[in-house]
């Protein structure tokens, strides 16, 4: 029988897993522009794999996080997605490959939960890493015979010293943001926390500027075109995640005296209350790429955020029955819309694509600083 083991505080994993994804987003888009988008999603799979393999095999908590970590190297392989499919797709049927991108987030956000807590429930938690191996092994074989090379490279070198200010800086804040309640918003660890996140990321700005080969380009985002559509994206980005993270907590409390809004539910049980949530998002990956084109990104962006803005206060406010928690996250799938909408709107310029950004930001950046290796593709 495999070994069963405690676990620690349930939000310093999640802060230490989440900080995994926000520090490798950047540098991992940007290696993808280096070598090839297609090469480092295959490397990135194999890292998934890898902690998987690790997670299903774990003897104690410590290998657990280990496979954990790897695995949420895996985050920024969507931004990458987004630019292999812009750099190997003709003009027209780009807004179609992204939605499709959205429509395999959306099945995945039905499918996943059940598959998940079926295994759960009957085979115990370990079973979903195996599958978690076993899919990752499957798709990744078929992406590699399947999928071309992106001929699009970028003659630049890797920003360490950016990637050390950007990463480390925005882990600092998550950790003081996740960890302040426990330490005490006042405390030493907190301020110091907070103190050495905001100076990395302040001096990251000047480097970045003053960088041959910054690892984003400020400048881009600080644009007009661009600079409210990614804080709007940035905005989804943290409110869904917040969403993401709640919801099933809130589902699995038992209900009990002082407790309005618990309902019991097991992992099955949480599944099928996130099932409006997938179709959401299945139908916005659907009609996103169709919207921005014909609308704009503005539109498209205006059609994402006020329907999740009003979905999430609603479900502030009133959250003690279960129709009104299948209601108000049905439209809480925002961030892949607007996130589509800045990719499509980027993407529309003359010239290849290059995908060195954030993918929580969900920006792809144009410009004439990069080559093809082989043929060269006319603009859009």
């Amino acid at each position: 029988m495999a070994p069963v083991f405690h676990t620690p505080n349930l939000s310093l994993v999640l802060t230490i897993v989440s900080l995994t994804g926000v520090i490798a987003e950047s540098p991992v888009g940007k290696l993808a522009d280096l070598h090839g988008k297609k090469r480092v999603t295959l490397v990135v799979s194999s890292l998934f794999a890898l902690g998987s393999l690790l997670c299903a095999l774990a003897p104690d908590f410590p290998m657990l996080l280990a496979g954990r970590v790897l695995q949420d190297v895996s985050l920024a392989v969507i931004a990458v997605l987004y630019g292999l499919l812009r750099d190997i797709l003709p003009a027209p049927l780009v807004p179609f490959g992204f939605g499709v991108i959205s429509v395999g987030l959306g099945a995945s956000a039905i499918l996943g939960p059940f598959v998940g807590g079926a295994l759960i429930d009957h085979y115990g938690f370990r079973s979903v890493f195996w599958f978690s191996f076993t899919a990752v092994t499957v798709l990744a074989t078929l992406f590699w015979a399947i999928v071309p090379e992106s001929p699009v490279r970028l003659p630049q070198r890797l920003d360490l010293t950016g990637s050390a200010l950007l990463g480390g800086g925005t882990g600092l804040l998550l950790l003081a943001t996740t960890e302040g309640a426990a330490w005490g918003w006042t405390s030493a660890a907190t301020l110091t926390c907070c103190t050495a996140g905001a100076a990395a990321v302040l001096r990251f700005v000047p480097h970045a500027l003053r960088s041959d080969h910054p690892l984003v380009e400020v400048r881009t985002i600080a644009g007009p075109q661009m600079r409210l559509p990614v804080l709007a994206t940035v905005l989804c980005a943290f409110a869904v995640s917040g969403f993401a993270f709640l919801v099933p907590q809130m589902l699995q409390t038992p209900r009990a005296a002082g407790v309005h809004y618990g309902f019991g539910l097991d992992a099955m049980g949480v599944a099928r209350y996130q099932l409006p949530y997938g179709i959401t998002a299945i139908l916005a990956g659907l009609s996103g790429g169709a919207l921005t084109r014909r609308r704009g990104s503005r539109a498209t962006l205006l059609a994402a955020t006020e329907p999740l803005t009003a979905a999430l206060l609603l479900l502030a406010l009133a959250h003690s029955a279960a129709w009104q928690v299948l209601a108000w996250t049905a439209p809480c799938d925002g961030n892949a819309t607007s996130r589509e909408s800045i990719v499509l709107a980027r993407s529309s310029r003359p010239g290849p694509t290059i995908t060195a950004l954030d993918v929580s930001a969900g920006c792809a950046r144009s410009g004439p600083g990069c080559r093809r290796r082989g043929r060269r593709r006319a603009g859009p």
